[in-house]
């Protein structure tokens, strides 16, 4: 079996054994049924009822299954509320600490520069990176989407694997990611805490009515009091049996989709790193070391979530690593995968924690994107820099982009872009002080009117201590290439998620101050209001509302501007044609070709409001249109990938680097 049949078999029996899942589910919610019969037979038999009639009544039957389902949705509702919405939650819930900027722990670099790397390398975002204080060698990611998710690591994996093999348990967890496993695991989490809701319930009514029985020995009410703790008796080892047994398969089915899920993360894992060494020496290192289960008390709900097996237990949520080590390096997998060469010599230097790992890989695909300072649509001149990149067809760009794919020559350029960008701007976007000077400085440019006024405006609103780290950052930033500056603006996001609500809202204040300070917006400084709105904001409660879902022809209006916009950045005459052919992927004939004046940056901020309420299915069309769009001329315009950039982060769809 080659390396995309792994992937497919994966994902069809994942789809089978969440359908079980769901039956699991209503089965739970019938035998509420079925033990209310013991009970309701005898009374219709009473009442002379014969046949059918005795046990089928359609109104009980839909207020017991009805109340079934409400007590496993509180209590999915209730584990929910515990593990919280973001991967952040989860994290704090298993013990974890986020890793900061300041860290001098040689090894704790090297595992930000790796996640780094991986995440520019993906066109995901950089996430936050959480520390659990256990010995064991073990990871796990959380949170709803991309924008939302967080990495994290065991001291024991830091302390113990190379960069080789941090690599590839990286590759894995950003796989999760990609395939909204993430998602899915959180969801499977809440529902089997609901169905164990149920055997609870029935735990604490075996409890009361026991007391019950106890308190009223001797009582004049003995026979009264005895009848009651029977009948509650008898209902507590009903729904501890139901639920019991419900929370025993949910288990079973939650292990069988984690198993597979697994299998996926790491044929996934050797299309990121194209290098399957690293994630087979990861498993062949924990195989051979004494298992030490993770020590957090909300571990055994969320072993799922791990790199690889995390408790105690006879119900295993992770295939055996022997399984797992032979299924990466069977022989026409990893010829597919590695080809001629293997990208991981150059990149990794042989997997060692060499002094040299200070500086990890970034795309040069879309990190190769910025509009320095004429924004298509607002100045009404677009820049003709291109890139062409001949090997990469656009039927070849829409497979990568809809497979999730990365090319393997996106680790070499990244390797080359970060050696590149000056020691003194990485280490800055690690330090919440400086990474906001940083911010400051990118959305300045280069004009020194502008850097002065903006200045100004720093040491007015954020002080002197803010000032002093923009005197000592400013020649640093002022080189910067295109592609070192959006990979810059990628790395900063983690960091500003450790700034407290206040001090992010006074940088904001002063970062939107500066953006308007030259009296237009251009498309760098758009992108970074859109970055930082998806990113940091929403954790704030700052986004809108939301709406009903609306498919794609009911955003038609929403999708013209945004597909004519991105047509119109390419720069060529192409754009009306490669209009037309990706309106025809979506299914949209017919819709015009957008002037040039409605493709403005204030017109697009509303499209992609409007389309915040495309269903999840339809996204998936509409980045294959993007795409479309884009390479319709085998070549990209700056514009064209920060726009692309742009809407990944705003539509929460998966955009992997493009240029080679």
């Amino acid at each position: 079996m080659n390396f995309f049949e792994q992937q497919d078999q994966a994902k069809r029996r994942t789809t089978w054994l969440i359908l079980l899942f769901v039956l699991a589910v209503a089965c739970v919610a019938l035998s509420f049924y079925g033990l209310a019969l013991f009970v309701l037979v005898p009374q219709a038999q009473d009442r002379g009822k014969q046949g059918a009639e005795v046990w089928w009544d359609p109104l009980i039957f839909m207020q017991i299954t009805g109340a079934a389902c409400l007590l496993i949705f509180l209590g999915a509702g209730a584990q929910r509320l515990r593990l919280g919405s973001s991967g952040k939650s989860v994290a704090e819930a298993l013990g974890g600490q986020p890793l900061l900027g300041s860290t001098e722990n040689h090894d704790e670099k090297i595992l930000r520069n790796v996640v780094d790397e991986m995440a520019l390398a993906s066109g995901m975002p950089v996430p936050p990176i959480y520390i659990l204080e256990e010995n064991s060698i073990n990871a796990f990611a959380a949170g709803k989407n991309p924008q939302d998710a967080v990495l994290g690591f065991t001291r024991g994996a830091i302390a113990q694997l190379n960069r080789e093999e941090l690599q590839g348990v990286a590759a894995h967890e950003f796989s999760h990611i990609a395939h909204q496993d993430t998602r899915l695991n959180l969801r499977i989490a809440c529902v089997v805490a609901g169905i164990m809701f149920i055997a609870l319930i029935g735990r604490v009514m075996l409890q009361v009515g026991g007391r019950i029985a106890t308190s009223t020995r001797g009582s004049s009410k003995k026979n009264d009091s005895a009848g009651a703790a029977l009948v509650i008796v008898a209902a507590g080892v009903g729904l501890l049996v139901v639920g019991s047994i419900g929370a025993l398969f949910g288990r079973l089915l939650q292990a069988a989709v984690s198993r597979q899920r697994e299998f996926l993360a790491d044929a996934s894992a050797v299309q990121y790193s194209r290098n399957p060494s690293g994630i087979a020496n990861a498993l062949r290192r924990i195989g051979g070391v004494d298992f030490m289960p993770i020590q957090s008390p909300a571990a055994s709900g969320l072993s799922h979530f791990f790199f690889s097996k995390s408790m105690h237990s006879w119900l295993s949520t992770h295939p055996p690593l022997p399984e797992r080590i032979r299924r990466i390096e069977q022989g026409g997998f990893v010829a597919q995968v590695i080809g001629e060469s293997s990208p991981s010599a150059a990149v990794n230097s042989g997997g060692s924690n060499s002094s040299n790992e200070n500086v990890s890989g970034v795309a040069g695909e879309v990190s190769a994107a910025f509009m320095a300072s004429e924004a298509v649509g607002v100045s009404g001149r677009a820049n003709t820099t291109r890139t062409t990149s001949q090997p990469l067809t656009r039927a070849k760009v829409f497979e990568a982009t809809m497979s999730k794919d990365i090319a393997p020559e996106s680790f070499h350029k990244a390797h080359d872009l970060l050696l590149r960008i000056p020691a003194a701007v990485q280490h800055a976007t690690n330090e919440p002080l400086d990474v906001q000077a940083v911010l400051l400085l990118l959305v300045t440019g280069t004009r020194p009117e502008m850097r002065e006024s903006v200045r100004a405006i720093t040491n007015e609103q954020l002080g002197e201590a803010m000032v002093a780290c923009w005197d000592r950052l400013a020649s640093s930033m002022l080189n910067l290439t295109d592609e070192m500056r959006l990979a810059v603006l990628d790395l900063c996001v983690p960091t500003l998620t450790q700034l407290s609500k206040q001090q992010y809202v006074a940088f904001r204040t002063t970062l939107t101050a500066a953006m308007r300070s030259d009296g237009r917006v251009d498309l760098f400084e758009w992108m970074t209001r859109t970055v930082l709105t998806r990113r940091i904001e929403t954790r704030f409660g700052a986004m809108s509302t939301k709406k009903p879902a609306r498919s794609l022809r009911e955003c038609s209006k929403e999708i013209r501007i945004v597909l004519g916009t991105l047509a119109r950045a390419g720069g060529s005459n192409h754009g009306a044609l490669a209009f037309d052919s990706a309106l025809t992927k979506c299914g949209l004939n017919g819709l015009s070709f957008p002037a040039a004046i409605e493709c403005d940056l204030n017109e697009l901020h509303f499209a992609l409001e409007g389309l915040d309420t495309l269903v999840p299915r339809d996204r998936k069309l509409l980045a294959g249109a993007l795409v479309t769009v884009a390479s319709a001329d085998n070549a990209y315009t700056t514009q064209e990938l920060l726009l692309l950039r742009a809407f990944a982060y705003r539509l929460d769809i998966h955009l992997p680097l493009l240029v080679i």
